[in-house]
């Protein structure tokens, strides 16, 4: 279950909406009533791309940031990696998005689905880099 939502988050990260997609429709299908688990984990993806981005804008080293994010080295390689595809202000937009959306995933249940899909559509296509 974790490595899908890990994969779900990479293709996020990537931009790639349909694997996205479809690992999200999956999961919610297995677990239909987790979806505040699975935004709870894009949330904490993010906020680790954030961390890792202002530390390459304050130019640390990347063994400097492997070492300081609390991930084995392969998994701070790839997070690494996923930080790059995105710019500084692409990432506070996200995140302020995901503030905004938080109550509504929790109390609207029936709508999470369609919110996380609008969500990983806006993400893919750039639409935070433009705000």
């Amino acid at each position: 279950k974790h490595f899908s939502v890990f994969r779900m988050t990479d293709a996020l990260s990537r931009k790639e909406l349909r694997p996205a997609l479809e690992i999200l429709f999956q999961q919610l299908q297995m677990t239909p009533r987790e979806h505040v688990r699975l935004f709870s984990l894009i949330i904490t993806q993010f906020r680790r791309l954030i961390t890792i981005h202002s530390m390459l804008d304050q130019f640390y080293k990347e063994s400097e940031i492997i070492n300081r994010i609390s991930l084995p080295t392969f998994l701070s390689k790839q997070v690494l990696e996923q930080a790059r595809n995105f710019t500084s202000i692409e990432l506070q937009n996200i995140y302020k998005e995901l503030a905004e959306l938080d109550l509504r995933i929790k109390f609207q249940s029936s709508l999470a689905p369609l919110i996380l899909q609008n969500l990983f559509q806006k993400i893919c296509s750039g639409y935070f880099n433009k705000k």
